[in-house]
């Protein structure tokens, strides 16, 4: 990876943090933590934590992000088991558009445990 690429990737990871944070979201960055990532970004739910991993890519792979994302929930659930259970989902840069228009990516078995977990079924 070129550090022009890293620089966009690391640009867009704030960018997330920093568009959550204007909504509301209680979302801080998370440092890089090598080979047990837990992730670009993450904040708190009712009960457990919401692990984002992002992706400023020209080629977009959802299979693949989403895999990432759910790696390093599970991290992040070994890490902090406090915070558990860990949410994973991919966030996609989409090309020309406002961060606003990224999108949110997860399995649907995520979503329904997550849905689980704020009480919305």
């Amino acid at each position: 990876m070129s550090a022009a690429n890293k620089a966009k990737g690391t640009k867009f990871e704030s960018d997330v943090a920093n568009y959550l944070q204007s909504r509301g979201v209680r979302c801080k960055r998370h440092p890089r933590t090598g080979v047990n990532d837990i992730g670009d970004a993450g904040f708190p739910l009712n009960k457990g934590t919401m692990v984002l991993e992002a992706k400023a890519r020209k080629s977009i792979d959802l299979a693949t992000f989403v895999a990432e994302s759910l790696v390093e929930a599970v991290n992040y659930e070994h890490k902090f088991p406090a915070e558990a259970p860990a949410f994973g989902a991919a966030v996609v840069k989409r090309r020309q558009k406002p961060i606003g228009d990224a999108y949110v990516v997860l399995t649907l078995d995520e979503f329904v445990e997550l849905l689980q977990n704020v009480g919305a079924v």
